[in-house]
């Protein structure tokens, strides 16, 4: 700012002194001396000070505040005649002090503003951030108490700043924009390449196109999140490579795939092969989505060889061996002296009306003749069962020798001699607790459960409509209904052993427990669920009980099987069964079931499905005589 101009608008804030015409000169007293040191005195001052005296509001500088107080200093010690002579001078010094400290305050004013500013006034607009608003308001806070004078000479400082809060409000619009964003686009930009899905595809669609319609300064703030939905699509993209990879793998070797262990035959070597092979030339990616494929290739080619190992071998039978018990009875072995003999081998197992007669067995006591064994405990092949037997017989001494021994009829002992596929080698030959403990051990040890939120998925492909693919078979209305998981709406997953008869909380969609074992869930309804509740199955509805459709009767008799099997805490009872204890019914009416309905496709390919990603399979579906080997002597195993 020009000095002269300051100078003019600081003399508008004081009272402006008119000087008239300077003071005329004091007659001369008579005294010519005192005339000439008065006039020389004055000429001295004016003199002296004549450059501060020379200057007007115009060209007054702060710098000439010494020249003022100088000359005021000595104004103050000349005689009141050289005084009252200069006093036009001495009233304009005054004046110009006045206007020079109001100059000095205006100065100060100014500086300490633009000193406290100093960082934003160099800032540049496009560099301004959010965090500086705050400082900014204050600045034009303080510019508001500044004088009027200061104000008109710091005018362009406040309009910078206030070109600034401008520029400050326009990046809040910016990100509240971007935040907006990100509040609507939550759930998608959670989604990491972990976690997405293809069914994510249209969403993340639906993101980028909202994306492209924001201006170019939100789309630069969300720079990092259209990094994240291109990669979730690249990503989507490569699975849906590698789906249709997997699809026309099967396809492919779709007639091998089908194949189980208990199908399998060394006519379907080459086939196996051929499926392996091809295998190996997918990527490792597409070789992750066939792995239980690969294993099922696997299991088959190895059962392909054992079946061909059989045919070099020859056939030696099945061992059977006494099963020598000690249950209670009135005769127990006493004596030290004398022992059992059996004339004949014993065998133990029998088929449903074999014939059957006592074997001989006599006591032998050396010295004495041999004496024929008694029987205690009866026996019949015309009701299976097991039967308690009790040989004995009595010594010299009065002492007896007994043996003791379960005789067991089945439907047909002659299953036993059958041989199981590699999966089920280590239950041959065995029946009653024996099996349940071996084929118990077998589930558990091969078993890989899912979680129960995978389960809505993997139903789709267990329970598909072998009619419409698209669709699912509801396990009790038995109708075909949209595969598509719609939370529950059309469909929902049944636990066929109720979660409220199991001993743990109902399932989560992370939960990994005997709630989300695959072989115990179907779709079904919402309301039949509901219907059904928490009822155990026998041939009427009632408070307590659910009659299943005849055409799944079977199907739900070898789910609730499986579960009594797999589960030690599980327990399937005749009768009642008693919620609080974990129990599954009606025994009686599902052995029955299990006869009237068997297996059929449907049921063979979900027990596939189900293995090739939970890793076990439903035993009954595969091998369904192990029922008559597991319950041998219930009442409802129909006879031959």
């Amino acid at each position: 700012m020009k000095k002269a101009s300051l100078y003019l608008v600081i003399l508008l804030f004081f009272s402006f002194i008119t000087y008239g015409c300077e003071t005329e000169d004091v007659p001369p007293k008579d005294d010519s001396n005192i005339e000439d040191a008065l006039a020389l005195e004055v000429d001295l001052f004016k003199t002296t000070h004549n450059t501060i005296l020379t200057k007007d509001i115009e060209t007054l500088h702060i710098e000439d505040q010494p020249l003022i107080e100088a000359a005021l200093a000595d104004y103050e010690v000349l005689s009141e005649e050289a005084q009252a002579a200069l006093s036009d001078k001495h009233a304009q010094l005054e004046l110009f002090a006045e206007v020079v400290a109001g100059m000095i305050a205006l100065e100060g004013e100014i500086l300490r503003f633009i000193m406290a500013n100093h960082l934003l006034l160099s800032t540049d607009v496009e560099a301004i951030q959010l965090s500086d608003k705050v400082a900014v308001q204050i600045a034009l806070s303080d510019y508001g108490f500044l004088s009027e004078t200061a104000q008109h000479f710091l005018r362009a400082e406040a309009e910078y700043l206030q070109r600034l809060l401008e520029r400050i409000e326009v990046l809040e619009d910016h990100l509240n924009a971007r935040d907006a964003f990100l509040d609507t686009h939550e759930a998608v930009l959670a989604l990491t390449e972990e976690t997405v899905r293809i069914s994510d595809k249209a969403l993340i669609e639906t993101t980028l196109d909202a994306y492209d319609q924001l201006d170019q300064v939100i789309r630069d703030l969300l720079e990092e999140e259209k990094t994240l939905l291109e990669g979730l699509l690249e990503s989507i993209a490569q699975r849906e490579a590698d789906q249709a990879a997997q699809r026309q793998f099967r396809d492919d070797h779709q007639t091998v795939l089908n194949l189980i262990e208990l199908t399998v035959t060394i006519e379907d070597r080459n086939a196996v092969e051929t499926a392996q092979s091809a295998y190996h030339t997918l990527s490792d990616s597409v070789q992750t989505l066939l792995s239980d494929d690969i294993a099922l290739l696997d299991a088959l080619l190895e059962q392909i060889i054992a079946l061909e190992a059989e045919m070099t071998l020859p056939d030696e039978g099945f061992d059977y061996l006494p099963h020598v018990q000690d249950f209670s009875h009135p005769y127990p072995n006493t004596s030290e002296t004398m022992t059992l003999l059996f004339t004949e081998d014993l065998f133990f197992v029998y088929s449903y009306q074999d014939e059957y007669s006592a074997k001989q067995c006599f006591g032998i006591e050396e010295g004495q003749n041999p004496v024929p064994c008694q029987v205690y405990g009866s026996f019949s092949t015309a009701q299976l069962g097991r039967y308690e037997i009790v040989y004995y017989a009595v010594d010299s001494a009065g002492n007896i020798a007994s043996a003791s021994f379960y005789k067991d009829v089945l439907r047909d002992a002659s299953l036993l001699d059958l041989s199981y596929p590699i999966y089920y080698r280590s239950i041959e030959g065995l029946y009653g607790e024996e099996l349940l403990e071996a084929l118990r051990l077998l589930l558990n040890s091969t078993v890989r459960l899912v979680n129960y939120g995978e389960a809505r998925y993997i139903l789709q492909e267990s329970d598909r409509d072998p009619s419409n693919p698209s669709n699912v078979i509801q396990l009790y209305t038995g109708q075909s209904v949209a595969a598509a998981w719609d939370l529950g709406v059309t469909w929902n997953r049944e636990h066929v052993w109720p979660v409220s008869r199991m001993p743990v909380p109902r399932p989560n969609n992370n939960t990994i427990d005997m709630s989300s074992d695959l072989h115990n869930l179907a779709p079904e309804d919402p309301d039949e669920n509901n219907f059904r509740a928490a009822k155990y199955f026998t041939e009427h509805h009632s408070a307590n009980t659910y009659h299943p459709r005849n055409g799944v009767k079977g199907n739900v008799a070898r789910m609730i099987m499986y579960m009594d099997v797999m589960y030690t805490e599980l327990t399937l009872v005749d009768g009642f069964a008693n919620m609080a204890n974990h129990e599954m019914g009606d025994l009686t009416f599902l052995i029955k079931w299990h006869y009237q309905d068997p297996v059929d496709s449907f049921e063979i390919n979900r027990n596939n499905v189900i293995f090739n990603h939970q890793r076990n399979r439903n035993p009954f579906i595969d091998i369904p005589h192990l029922v008559e080997l597991l319950w041998f002597d219930h009442q409802s195993i129909p006879l031959p």
